[in-house]
């Protein structure tokens, strides 16, 4: 029995069921093919083509724009999807798919390595991406999100509660990530970038300028913060932290060793800094903040009641201290 032609396919507008044993089948605009489907690789779909439910696609698949893909949908390796292309959820995409802009991906969604996807794209949530995944501007995604290693996410992305994101992991500008968010070893974030309660980053994260992190937030160590950067109460920051000028941290905050604070810093009320901290000019300080030995701290700093200093603290000129002022060996400048 002979194969129906090409042009057969475009003047029904449906593929029959012989399509499923065909290899470089190509169908035209408009096409609808039911559940249980199953197309050969090197496929070529045109545009506004409908798949139905539990559809499987062969390798280097191409889709054209408008494409909706029902759920269960599987595609192989190389697939490429076209704008506003819409997968239901628990779809399954193989390595190095690339998705056109305004994609829309279901829950459970579970993407290959190497994948792209275009701008505006929206994933569902329990999406899991795969390592070195690139994902566009305007990207939501949704709850329990995991994203693999060397993962780049463009600006103005949207990150959901639980999101896990692994080593080397990039954001854009203006990114927000959720609560409860864990971010790898040398993750870089965006300016502008605002992290959510109960956020992990990793060892050698880098924060850009005007980052705002929510309460009960934990830096590991050798983080860097940028100007402008806010930091919520109970902050934890790992040793040989390094925080930008215009820097406020908020009360219950826990500096590590060999901390580094620029000018302008501001620290709540019991606030903890480990031994060889590090404070720039015009440093404030709030009550029952505790210093550790050989603490440094620049001009003009402002130190509140209770405050605790450690040995060998060195102060610089027109420094300010509150009453109750603990340390046995305060240099004559000082006022009390």
């Amino acid at each position: 029995m002979e194969s129906p032609s090409e042009e057969t396919h475009k003047e029904t507008g449906k593929c029959s069921e012989v399509c499923d044993e065909l290899g470089q089948t190509s169908l035209g605009e408009q096409t609808s093919l039911g559940e249980q489907t199953s197309l050969e690789e090197q496929t070529s779909l045109g545009e506004q083509t409908s798949l139905g439910e539990q559809t499987s696609l062969g390798e280097q698949t191409s889709l054209g724009e408008q494409t909706s893909l029902g759920e269960q949908t599987s595609l192989g390796e190389q697939t490429s999807l076209g704008e506003q292309t819409s997968l239901g959820e628990q779809t399954s995409l193989g390595e190095q798919t690339s998705l056109g802009e305004q994609t829309s991906l279901g829950e459970q969604t579970s993407l290959g390595e190497q994948t792209s996807l275009g701008e505006q794209t929206s994933l569902g949530e329990q999406t899991s991406l795969g390592e070195q995944t690139s994902l566009g501007e305007q990207t939501s995604l949704g709850e329990q999100t995991s994203l693999g290693e060397q993962t780049s996410l463009g600006e103005q992305t949207s990150l959901g509660e639980q999101t896990s994101l692994e080593e080397q992991t990039s954001l854009g500008e203006q990114t927000s990530l959720e609560e409860q968010t864990s971010l790898g070893e040398q993750t870089s974030l965006g300016e502008q970038t605002s992290l959510g309660e109960q956020t992990s980053l990793g060892e050698q994260t880098s924060l850009g300028e005007q980052t705002s992190l929510g309460e009960q937030t934990s830096l590991g160590e050798q983080t860097s913060l940028g100007e402008q950067t806010s930091l919520g109460e109970q902050t934890s920051l790992g040793e040989q932290t390094s925080l930008g000028e215009q820097t406020s941290l908020g009360e219950q905050t826990s500096l590590g060793e060999q901390t580094s604070l620029g000018e302008q810093t501001s620290l709540g009320e019991q606030t903890s800094l480990g031994e060889q901290t590090s404070l720039g000019e015009q440093t404030s300080l709030g009550e029952q903040t505790s210093l550790g030995e050989q603490t440094s701290l620049g001009e003009q700093t402002s130190l509140g009641e209770q405050t605790s200093l450690g040995e060998q603290t060195s102060l610089g000129e027109q420094t300010s201290l509150g009453e109750h002022i603990t340390h046995s060996r305060l240099p004559s400048n000082i006022p009390r």
